[in-house]
């Protein structure tokens, strides 16, 4: 025999209380002060810290974040691996035919809705978000795949920053790592490729290796530049990994990685 649970919630109020509510801003209920605008190709989240403009053809963007402005490339290719009737391949998401983006809007974040769909031979439909929320204005993405004969495998959104003219890169493996941007030699978060390790030393740089426990156990990392800083939270971290690379000399690249089963 099944139990079913039920969890009931009973609010009382009244009726001059809901007029009262109605005639609060969006600032007394905590919504983010963001206006979201659309005009030359661009789409533009304009807030109080921090400004993030997308490119609707290529999905590149820049975050000008008080003066100081971040940015990521636009779409590049083999961003997605799809399967279909068993057989694996790659896509790029501005090869979309079909790339709708609107507002968006959920109260607590503000920004846009991008849909895209009508790859070739694929079925598949992504909706990518992209939000400034709360009063620190923390950019957000969001991602979520509708899917129907075609399955994602893997998605590489968002792109990993430009990072050709950070300072530092700041990783959380093993106790903490602060990796300049011109090291002169290759680097990999992996404990075990530390040189001083002797005989337990090894060339194993797969995504399991790297996600030891030991070695990256917090879904975090970070850039410093002329004095500012941005850190990266993988929020779901049991629905992502990364890509590293820092090869002599760098820069350093890193971003977040959706494998999907």
């Amino acid at each position: 025999m099944n139990k079913l649970g039920l969890s009931l919630l009973v609010s009382v109020f009244s009726l001059a209380g809901m007029a009262a509510a109605a005639e609060l801003t969006r600032a007394d209920w905590g919504a983010p002060l963001v206006e979201v605008t659309h005009g030359g190709g661009h789409w533009t989240l304009l807030g109080k810290k921090q400004t993030v403009t997308l490119d609707e053809k290529n999905l590149a963007l820049v975050v000008d974040a008080q003066s100081i402005m971040w940015k990521f490339p636009a779409s590049a290719t083999n961003e997605l691996i799809v399967k279909t009737r068993g057989q694996e391949y790659p896509l790029r998401l501005s090869d979309a035919k079909n790339i709708v983006i609107e507002p968006y809007d959920t109260g607590y974040k503000t920004g846009v809705k991008v849909t895209l769909s009508g790859w070739p031979k694929s079925d598949l439909k992504l909706f990518l978000t992209v939000g400034l929320q709360g009063d620190d204005e923390d950019l957000v993405f969001d991602t979520v795949a509708q899917e129907g004969k075609t399955v994602l495998r893997q998605l590489d959104w968002p792109p990993a920053l430009d990072a050709g003219d950070v300072d530092d890169t700041v990783l959380s493996n093993n106790k903490g790592n602060l990796l300049p941007r011109h090291w002169p030699k290759p680097y990999y978060p992996v404990r075990a490729t530390d040189p001083n390790m002797g005989t337990a030393r090894t060339n194993d740089h797969s995504i399991i290796q790297s996600h030891l426990i030991e070695d990256w156990s917090m879904s975090w990392w970070g850039f410093e530049r002329a004095g500012a800083a941005m850190m990266v939270i993988i929020e779901t971290p049991d629905d992502a990994a990364y890509q590293f690379d820092h090869p002599p000399g760098g820069p350093t690249v890193i971003s977040a990685v959706l494998p999907c089963a």
